[in-house]
């Protein structure tokens, strides 16, 4: 299945990928409008017993122009943050 995004999207070895498949959605990195790389945030702590806990939150940063993109909802396009007052 072939589904379009609004930016270019790579996994965590940098690669680009076309499809929208479970295993490679979200995307580690997605592509910043100053052509760099933007990361995918991730939220983690260690849960009481011990195991690891890692949380997605959809939201993308640009460690170059700081710039943050996050994904819409439903959709596989993403919108930056920064233009939306945010």
């Amino acid at each position: 299945m072939y589904q379009s995004t609004n930016r270019a999207c790579y996994n965590s070895y940098y690669v680009p990928f076309h499809t929208m498949a479970h295993a490679s959605w979200p995307p580690t990195y997605v592509r910043c409008d100053c052509g760099k790389l933007a990361k995918h945030i991730v939220h983690y702590r260690r849960l009481p017993c011990g195991a690891p806990h890692f949380q997605k939150t959809f939201i993308w940063a640009c460690e170059h122009c700081g710039a943050r993109y996050r994904q819409i909802k439903g959709t596989f396009d993403f919108e930056r943050i920064d233009e939306l007052g945010e």
